[in-house]
């Protein structure tokens, strides 16, 4: 037990009345916490332990860190690292009154939609299940009822936990409501400090900047001390990273989950897997030996966590720490992780698998025959600028639109409806192919191909996404609109293959754009992953323009032969053949011809109106103009 800080504690209440009120709020809490977190394993039970034993861990993490410096604190600080330590897992509480509002959320759908199309994600099976809102189709993705309440613990395990440190805030807020947890709240102690112990419960689970920017420096205590509430975050968040000894998974628990999932069996190894362990004033210092090469990875991200940790809190000491006579930081010694058995590893912290390498997985989707034509891909390239169309149109027109002044339509299902014929058509897409004045360096002739639409436009962050193959699914923001919508609007896909799929006409690809989410205005350049810039983008942001409505055009130079070597002539080339003179034209736009057939094709039963225009060329694009006029 936490000896040395308690003791701390009521010393410094013999010198103040008011510090006395907080050594008997401790004393309340001290044994009304635990008994709550003894309840945190009904849902939990295949995690490590986050009881009061965790607790106390905790405590004595810090009394290490401390040495003989627990002394200088103020009464304050102290009474603020006790109550943390006990409260900062309180958030993993969780009530079955919890649980059943949760589930309705559209937050925790969008977690089981996330979860669902994770591959190879140890849930995947029954969150699909779980999406689908019935419990026949729960138990149909588990092998037996036992197993359907296992992985349901775990679904919902896993949603508490991504949250439990601002749920933690907001219980230490108001335990009684929040909790059942009957902790006096009165008048006696301020306020102000148990905001300040909620948001250092909060912040053991957010990044390090967000502690540095949250929480002050310096704020009055009780008595004629002060508190230091980054001082006691940073500690709390140490002593939390420090408890990794081999005794952090109780065997009952263990038992009571039944079969761990991989995770959990990684994390198992992780803390089985420690051999030396040293932790004082002057030194931190932890090495494992793994029997497994998944608790070898979840080691190793753990000592890199508390090696990032560590140093990024002594490059900030000055503004944590209270005062220098409390010294520095242990210095951080080795923090050494090994395979055990006859298994090797290749690359230090990563697990051995299979993989490829992104420009590798690029040239193999050029070429894997994914389009039977390389125009093929023109199809992607429209139907992106339709969903963008969609996802405005329902924002703008759908329910919840009457701020913006438009009058919304209650019924979507039926898109050959008048009102819904009169919305489309206001976001019709406009496709220009026109010759252009650029010549290729190596003497090939250049036509212009802009897809102008009245969509969505692109944010950065959507933009974030799409610089990754198949990212957008990730943008789960997006995807909780779009899960919004009539069947008939929802988008087919997302920015992300199909954009890609830009590539394989053109070295590069260029938005003009502006977000109807933020209302700035982008430039962006993309090139190809395959080709000299190796997928460099640029991102400009430009003046706003009163004249740049919400939307996006993309341009694409695409890059053809002047003369085919060889054609393949349709009725309609052979009728514009005619008009071809060897003498007098250096150039047949075949290939425009071509990218020609293919927009017109797939715009053909598209919901929204695309208007296609296409001319120039040395045979004022005769070959088109035949055949449509």
């Amino acid at each position: 037990m936490a000896a040395r800080l308690i003791k701390h504690l009521e010393e410094k209440a013999k010198s103040h009345s008011h510090i006395e009120l907080l050594k008997a709020q401790w004393t309340f809490d001290q044994e009304l916490i635990p008994k709550a977190l003894q309840n945190v394993g009904m849902i939990f039970p295949h995690y490590s332990r986050h009881d009061a034993s965790h607790s106390r861990q905790i405590l004595v993490n810090i009394e290490r860190l401390l040495g003989d410096s627990v002394e200088k604190l103020t009464a304050t600080d102290t009474w603020l690292i006790l109550e943390s330590a006990y409260w900062h897992d309180i958030g993993m509480l969780v009530s079955s009154e919890d649980i059943i509002k949760d589930i309705e959320s559209e937050a925790f759908k969008s977690y089981v939609r996330s979860v669902s199309e994770s591959t190879g994600h140890e849930l995947q099976s029954f969150a699909k299940g779980f999406g689908k809102g019935s419990v026949p189709s729960c138990f149909s993705a588990a092998e037996h009822p036992q197993d359907a309440i296992e992985k349901f613990r775990q679904l919902m395990a896993g949603w508490y936990r991504q949250s439990h440190a601002k749920r933690a805030e907001k219980i230490v807020d108001d335990p009684w409501c929040e909790a059942g947890i009957s902790s006096p709240r009165n008048e006696l102690l301020p306020k102000r400090l148990f905001r300040i112990l909620g948001s250092v419960c909060k912040l053991h689970g957010c990044s390090f900047s967000d502690v540095m920017s949250q929480l002050s420096f310096c704020e009055a205590g009780m008595g004629n001390e002060d508190c230091h509430p980054r001082f006691v975050a940073c500690l709390l968040r140490l002593g939390d990273l420090l408890d990794l000894d081999d005794n952090r998974f109780c065997p009952v628990m263990q038992r009571v989950a039944g079969v761990l999932p991989p995770s959990s069996h990684a994390h198992v190894h992780k803390h089985a897997s420690i051999r030396h362990f040293r932790l004082d004033r002057d030194r931190i210092e932890v090495s494992a030996v793994c029997a497994t090469p998944e608790g070898y990875v979840e080691t190793d991200k753990w000592f890199r966590w508390l090696e990032d940790e560590v140093q990024k809190q002594m490059s900030h000491w000055n503004d944590i720490v209270p005062e220098r006579e409390f010294g520095l930081l242990p210095t951080l010694g080795a923090l050494t992780v090994e395979l055990d058995g006859p298994n090797i590893v290749l690359e230090p912290g990563v697990r051995p698998q299979f993989g490829i390498e992104p420009l590798k997985a690029l040239e193999l989707f050029q070429g894997a025959g994914l389009y039977s034509d390389k125009y093929d891909c023109l199809r992607e390239l429209i139907q992106n600028s339709i969903d963008a169309s969609f996802i405005r149109i329902w924002l703008f027109h759908g329910p919840g639109s009457e701020h913006l002044g438009a009058e919304p339509i209650k019924d979507w299902s039926n898109p050959q409806a008048p009102e819904i014929q009169k919305i489309l058509e206001i976001y019709k897409i406009n496709v220009n192919l026109s010759r252009s004045s650029h010549l290729d360096r190596n003497g090939k002739i250049c036509w212009s191909l802009k897809i102008q639409d009245h969509g969505i436009g692109i944010s950065r962050q959507d933009l974030s996404y799409m610089l990754k193959v198949g990212g957008s699914h990730k943008n789960h923001e997006k995807r909780n609109l779009i899960a919004s919508m009539p069947e008939w609007m929802r988008p087919s896909g997302a920015f992300g293959i199909g954009l890609q799929s830009a590539f394989l006409l053109a070295p590069e690809i260029h938005f003009n754009t502006k977000s109807a989410f933020t209302s700035e205005h982008l430039e962006i350049r993309m090139t190809s992953p395959i080709r000299e810039e190796l997928g460099l983008s640029q991102v400009k942001l430009l003046p706003p323009n009163i004249g740049r409505g919400v939307g996006s055009t993309l341009t694409l130079e695409l890059i053809m032969d002047p003369l085919p070597t060889h054609a393949q002539l349709d009725r309609n080339m052979r009728t514009a053949i005619d008009d071809f003179d060897p003498v007098r034209h250096t150039e047949f736009p075949l290939e425009a011809y071509k990218a020609a057939e293919h927009l017109l094709k797939v715009t053909r039963n598209t919901l929204i109106s695309v208007k296609i225009c296409v001319g120039g060329g040395a045979l004022s694009f005769a070959v088109v103009r035949k055949k449509y006029g």
